[in-house]
């Protein structure tokens, strides 16, 4: 058995002539109404998942041209895109499963805003920007939230890329992340300014606990969300000013660009922590090894000096030759 539409587990999906099984049927994907699958490839009984995006035939055969751009380029914190197919009026994209906590799910464990670590905190969103920032201008995301990032061992990755296959102007309809030109769906209007504002919800809700608008809680109302001011009593100047900026209605009042948003938070953090933080090897790493003292920024020691990935010493870049991701700037 096989082809798009199927709901259930215990189905042998053929795909490129590789035999998949699927062993469990996820929650839909961010990405509103398209399915995920948890399957395995029945030779070498590896995990992957399977994402199902309606949509017409044509419009599916350009979102797939844009699949296979991204699977090239192999960009760190994304999952790994290994095959896509087209199978009546769906596209099936098969990437690897990445383990690990929702960013909504960490939140919620990790309790309120006294109980968190603010330096974790934009840490994890300095890392969120780095990965946007190499997704664009080619590919913008368009449908972040909490659901859509996974802190797996200490690392932040990037899930849910459906829509940035499709042409702008095909919106999610529901998400209270999406920015307000998202909601005219006015194609024109969509750039990496629209990440910017998602990502300024995000980090909001991260810094502060609250689900509230952090302009306008009038806006977080018809979405649900609590309608009052958020406290910014214990969150320094410098990170509300980032988050106000970025989620602007308009959109010539935000950050033009993600990356902008990146540096900002580094600097930050390099004020706030910058002896932990320092990109230079000196006497704060573990014997000149490139790595940080274990417990700096709530990490294991075995996190590298870029904040980013696991350095093996005397092997830079190892995890990048290992995993066939890009070399980060």
């Amino acid at each position: 058995m096989g082809g798009p539409g199927m709901r259930f587990a215990g189905t042998e999906l053929i795909i490129n002539q590789r035999h998949y099984f699927i062993n469990k049927v996820e929650r839909c994907s961010s990405t509103e109404g398209w399915a995920s699958y948890q399957v395995s490839d029945m030779r070498t009984h590896l995990q992957f998942r399977i994402t199902e995006i309606a949509g017409t035939r044509a419009m599916l055969a350009l979102a797939r041209q844009k699949a296979k751009r991204l699977a090239e380029l192999r960009l760190y914190g994304l999952p790994l895109i290994y095959d896509t197919s087209l199978s009546g009026e769906s596209l099936l994209v098969v990437t690897d499963s990445i383990q690990g906590y929702t960013l909504k799910e960490y939140l919620s464990y990790r309790g309120g805003p006294a109980s968190r670590d603010l330096v974790l905190m934009v840490e994890y969103g300095r890392r969120l920007c780095g990965i946007l920032s190499r997704l664009h201008p080619a590919f913008i995301h368009r449908a972040l939230t909490p659901e859509s990032i996974l802190i797996s061992e200490n690392r932040v990755q990037l899930t849910d890329l459906g829509f940035s296959f499709l042409p702008a102007g095909i919106e999610r309809e529901d998400h209270p992340y999406r920015a307000p030109e998202q909601r005219v769906k006015s194609s024109a209007e969509i750039g990496c300014w629209t990440d910017v504002y998602g990502f300024g919800i995000i980090l909001s809700e991260m810094l502060t606990g609250e689900r509230s608008h952090p302009i306008d809680p009038g806006l977080g109302k018809r979405v649900g969300w609590e309608k009052h001011l958020i406290d910014w009593q214990d969150i320094p100047g410098e990170l509300k000013e980032i988050v106000v900026q970025c989620t602007q209605e308009m959109k010539d009042c935000r950050p033009k660009t993600i990356e902008e948003v990146r540096r900002r938070l580094s600097t930050w953090l390099l004020v706030r922590k910058g002896e932990e933080l320092t990109l230079s090897r000196s006497d704060s790493y573990n014997g000149g090894c490139g790595c940080y003292p274990s417990g700096s920024l709530g990490f294991p020691g075995s996190i590298g000096p870029s904040g980013d990935r696991p350095v093996v010493p005397g092997e830079r870049g190892y995890a990048n030759q290992k995993f066939g991701h890009q070399e980060l700037a």
